[in-house]
């Protein structure tokens, strides 16, 4: 009868070790499961997501291009999509002057390669407040986005419209006006294909869709790589960068009448100009 009452409670006791050790199995289990997800979220999302306030010194550069460097890149290795747009009235913002309207989205490359130019070509006009910086989801190009973006200027009012996030969230929204636009100029005779980003629409005078050059040209460089590259002009980056940038001045400057003239009324800007 002892025999039996000590079995039974060795039994027991192995019952309850394994229990423990299965318990112990399953939290290791579900601890490692969770490790796994969060690695896999920061490998699609870290550095393609994340919103930082821009690095004053990449900020400096990229909205002080020498007018002297911009001339000597001029059109670069850029091809401009401008297309120009006739008898429609002229589009203008809240204050009433010419306005530059830009629609893209932060997890697009095109649209990463695009700011640049936008950001170098409307400094020419006015100022931006400091911009946040963040990578495309796709490709993982480091670039800045309009998200909230603020811009001065007497002779532009400048729209930036950030349609979706990195993770594919909806961001801005267009108005009735602004999606009007989009849908009659963002699709063939005015572009190539419908409803590509970045679009861009200058007044109701040029519009055009996806970016100037390549966004591979960016590709494993840094935000400070890509400022400095941007001031040298044997570079790939300088050449896509500033020569977009010079097409887009050049389109800005014959909507407004070609002012400021200091910038507008330079020979290579004005070339440019003919040839839209």
């Amino acid at each position: 009868m002892s025999q039996n009452k000590s079995y039974t409670k060795t039994r027991k006791g192995r019952h309850r070790t394994q229990k423990r050790s299965w318990l112990w199995i399953g939290l290791i289990l579900g601890s490692i499961t969770i490790i796994i997800g969060v690695l896999l979220y920061l490998s699609h999302t870290g550095d393609g997501g994340d919103i930082v306030a821009s690095d004053p010194a990449v900020f400096n550069t990229i909205t002080h291009s020498h007018p002297t460097l911009l001339e000597q890149v001029g059109t670069g290795s850029a091809q401009s999509t401008l297309h120009a747009v006739k008898g429609e009235a002229l589009l203008t913002g809240a204050a009433g002057k010419p306005a530059f309207l830009y629609v893209g989205g932060e997890y697009c490359p095109y649209c990463a390669a695009q700011r640049w130019a936008v950001v170098v070509a409307l400094s020419r006009f006015g100022t931006f407040q400091p911009l946040s910086q963040t990578r495309s989801s796709e490709q993982n190009l480091a670039t800045v986005t309009f998200r909230g973006s603020v811009y001065t200027s007497q002779y532009i009012d400048f729209v930036g419209k950030e349609l979706k996030d990195n993770q594919s969230n909806r961001l801005d929204t267009l108005t009735p006006d602004q999606q009007h636009i989009y849908d009659t100029f963002n699709a063939p005779p005015y572009v190539e294909s419908a409803n590509t980003i970045p679009f861009i629409d200058i007044a109701n005078r040029y519009v055009s869709a996806g970016s100037y050059y390549l966004p591979d040209t960016l590709a494993n460089l840094s935000w400070q790589q890509i400022a400095t590259q941007s001031t040298q002009p044997d570079q790939s980056v300088a050449k896509g960068v500033l020569g977009s940038a010079n097409y887009l001045t050049a389109a800005v400057c014959a909507s407004t009448q070609d002012q400021p003239t200091n910038v507008c009324r330079a020979e290579y800007i004005q070339k440019i100009e003919k040839s839209l």
